[in-house]
Parts: C-alpha cells; sequence; structure tokens
C-alpha cells in the first residue's frame, strides 16, 4: 500500500492548512483504490481474466481452451438477501448432494466483491477443462443453480453485461451435475482465498458466480469512487487558495 507524508513543520499556518487538505484528499484516493483494485490476484490452469464482457450469454463469449473470469461488483452492500448454493466451507463438491449440504442466504447489508466464472465451448462435442482463481478477500459464498444465479444477476453481476437466464432467455447456465460420469467439480481452499474447478460443456454453457468478503474500512462508504475524492481534492484547492489569498499570500 502506498503512503503519503504531510510535511508540516516548518509551514504558516495557512499552508500548513492547505498541506492538510491536500494529503487528506490524496491518501483517500490511495486508500479506495488499494480496496478496488487486485480482488483477483491470480488465474491458473485454463481459467483467463477479462474485462466485464458486453455479452455472456450462450454462444456470445466462447473458446475451446479459456474459462474466462471478470469482476463484477466491487466494495458492494447488498441490499436484498441472496440465495447461494456453497457457502464458502473449505472443501471438494462434485455431486448434487455435496452442494446442497452448504446451501444458504447472504444476508442484506453483506459488504462483498463479487466476481464471474464462465464457459461456453465453442463448437460441437464436449470440452473438458481446467482451472483456477486467486482473490484478495476469503471466499464467502459460491452461486452454481439456475435460481441463485438468475436472482443474484441484478444486484451482484456486471451493470455492463448482459447474462443468460435460465427461464427468461432459455439458456442453461449452471453447474448441476446431472450428467452420467459428470466429472465437474468445485474445490475451496482451506484458507478460502482460492477456488479450483473443473468444467464440462457441450451445447450449454457453465458459469457460477463467486462471492468475497470486502474489507470493512473499504465497505463502510460503498459509494464513495473516484469522483468523490477527486471534489474533495478540488474543495482543499480551493479552500486553501482562498486562505492564502486572504492573508495576502502568493497563490
Amino acid at each position: 500500500m502506498m503512503r503519503i507524508r504531510c510535511p508540516l513543520s516548518r509551514s504558516t499556518l495557512p499552508m500548513r492548512w492547505l498541506s492538510l487538505l491536500l494529503c487528506l484528499g490524496a491518501s483517500l484516493a490511495l486508500s479506495i483504490a488499494d480496496g478496488a483494485q487486485a480482488l483477483i490476484t491470480a488465474t491458473g490452469g485454463a481459467a483467463v481474466q477479462i474485462g466485464a464482457p458486453a455479452n455472456s450469454r450462450v454462444g456470445m463469449l466462447q473458446s475451446n481452451t479459456s474459462i474466462f473470469v471478470w469482476e463484477e461488483k466491487q466494495n458492494h452492500l447488498t441490499v436484498n438477501v441472496l440465495p447461494f448454493n456453497i457457502d464458502g466451507t473449505p472443501g471438494f463438491y462434485d455431486t448434487a448432494a455435496s452442494v446442497a449440504a452448504t446451501a444458504g442466504n447472504l444476508p442484506a447489508n453483506s459488504p462483498v466483491d463479487s466476481h464471474m466464472i464462465h464457459f461456453d465451448q465453442l463448437g460441437p462435442g464436449t470440452t473438458t477443462l481446467s482451472g483456477s482463481v486467486e482473490f484478495q478477500h476469503p471466499i464467502t459464498a459460491v452461486f452454481v443453480l439456475c435460481d441463485p444465479l438468475d436472482g443474484s444477476d441484478t444486484e451482484l453481476g456486471s451493470p455492463v453485461t448482459l447474462y443468460p437466464n435460465c427461464i427468461g432467455t432459455g439458456d442453461f447456465r449452471p453447474v448441476d451435475w446431472v450428467s452420467t460420469g459428470d466429472t465437474e467439480q468445485i474445490i475451496i481452499s482451506p484458507d478460502r482465498m482460492k477456488i479450483d474447478f473443473t468444467l464440462r460443456t457441450s451445447n450449454v454453457l457453465d458459469q457460477l458466480r463467486v462471492v468475497t468478503q470486502q474489507s470493512a474500512a473499504v465497505a463502510a462508504a460503498p459509494g464513495l469512487g473516484f469522483p468523490a475524492v477527486a471534489l474533495l481534492v478540488l474543495l482543499g484547492i480551493a479552500l486553501g487558495t482562498r486562505i492564502l489569498q486572504k492573508n495576502g499570500l502568493p497563490v
């Protein structure tokens, strides 16, 4: 984390105020930047991080070699109670029963970051790929079935991305372990900072939404972003300039 030193000891009183205001604004900007970046810290195997796409519906984001990963809502304080399929408990999930055992609800007012994992093969046949994603914060919930995925798109999904919908668009998107001999699996690491997965698709896609716990310091002001920080800095400059003018000092 970058730190800013605010030297005030040899300044006149007006200059001290100006320096303090500018330093506070810059420090706040860096603090928010630290909280909003590097939420995905690493990818492995076939997992490839991309920017949030315009369209993730069936046939719109395909590959036989890559599982795409992108950031969704960040520094978000949930408004609604959101049902999920896996509660972040470390372990191995490879059957519908193992997933059902940890299903629950993400409470309203939960500070979270959301991340999407997407695999849609290109062409006929069946493709199986494995990958992993590591996060800055611990995993608290994973959404893998139709209802939790569809029901969390509006609140947790990226605002620039069109999502498939099991009912609305008829796009079958869950990791559901219904096929005979299915090799799909999800593994959550003991520290809950990493998820490994093996996904298998044919004429449909697989998506899973991973929610991680946001730090309390950043989530305390979920609506505060760069525009607000920039405004604080500008106000500091304006106030400092006014103080200098009133004291007859050069601006």
